[in-house]
């Protein structure tokens, strides 16, 4: 008879010991949707990341020059404040100009170190950011560095965001090219403006037909603005490019809302510069 009793209690304890499994939870959260190339065959999507800072005006207007139009991934708070002067003018003219704003986080960190939290405040405050100075709520982010994980993924979901990279990566002088293509400018990979002049030339030389481009350049760097660009832009438009916005190069629309213009406030602030 113990051993009975014994059994039953043996029995219990373990069973106590195994946790409920709720049926009704995801095995596999769901994630974020990954771009990583232009859809839209014969387009090809300039896109700037790091901004807004000193040159985005003259970049601006370099592209309008030509018909063309680009995308401009922009920080918080990374080689300065968005907030501060010229910059926030410079994104407002750029916006007004028919470029797409879009999100490159808050200060630029590699989101796979980050945890959940620290992710959705990168998010959040860029966001808010571009809801104070241009009136607009955007889903599309690009990750610092290029970098995500499952978890980045993750918890982009649940902020509704879509991740967007490239697909080509241009290293010192070697291509791996694949049908949709992006490169690197300068300042990304250590090349120097005219190796730069040259990575343009090589991808249109082995891209004599337009595929699609998404292609990846940072305004931080006044070479990109000055001389990278000026000598690549009208090259691709003669080679039949069509230089669209990365929206336009998706086929989909680049807000999920759009009011007017902010006006600066006493909100206009990075709290990094009071540190």
């Amino acid at each position: 008879m113990l051993g009975k009793s014994y059994a039953l209690f043996l029995s219990a304890v373990l069973a106590s010991a195994v946790p409920l499994i709720d049926p009704t939870a995801a095995p596999n959260p769901p994630k974020a949707a990954l771009f990583t190339s232009c859809t839209v065959n014969g387009t090809m999507a300039l896109t700037f990341d790091d901004g807004p800072y000193l040159w985005q005006k003259n970049m601006s207007d370099l592209l309008t020059q030509y018909n063309a139009k680009g995308t401009f991934f922009v920080n918080g708070y990374n080689w300065d404040c968005i907030y501060d002067e010229p910059f926030a003018s410079n994104i407002q003219y750029t916006y007004q100009a028919g470029h797409q704003i879009c999100a490159h986080t808050w200060s630029h960190p590699d989101l796979t170190t980050l945890n959940a939290t620290r992710i959705t405040q990168e998010f959040n405050k860029i966001d808010t950011a571009l809801y104070n100075i241009l009136g607009i709520k955007t889903d599309w982010v690009r990750p610092p560095y290029g970098s995500y994980n499952t978890a980045v993924r993750q918890q982009a979901y649940t902020l509704n965001k879509t991740l967007v990279t490239w697909d080509f990566e241009c290293v010192g002088a070697i291509f791996l090219l694949f049908f949709l293509t992006v490169t690197r400018d300068e300042d990304s990979e250590g090349a120097t403006a005219k190796q730069s002049m040259a990575y343009y030339d090589q991808f249109l030389a082995q891209n004599p037909l337009p595929p699609t481009g998404l292609m990846l350049n940072h305004e931080t760097y006044n070479t990109t603005v000055f001389e990278v660009m000026p000598y690549a832009i009208p090259k691709l438009v003669k080679a039949g490019y069509k230089l669209v916005t990365l929206a336009e190069c998706m086929g989909v629309e680049p807000y999920t809302y759009k009011g007017p213009l902010g006006t600066r406030d006493s909100t206009w602030v990075c709290p990094e510069e009071n540190n």
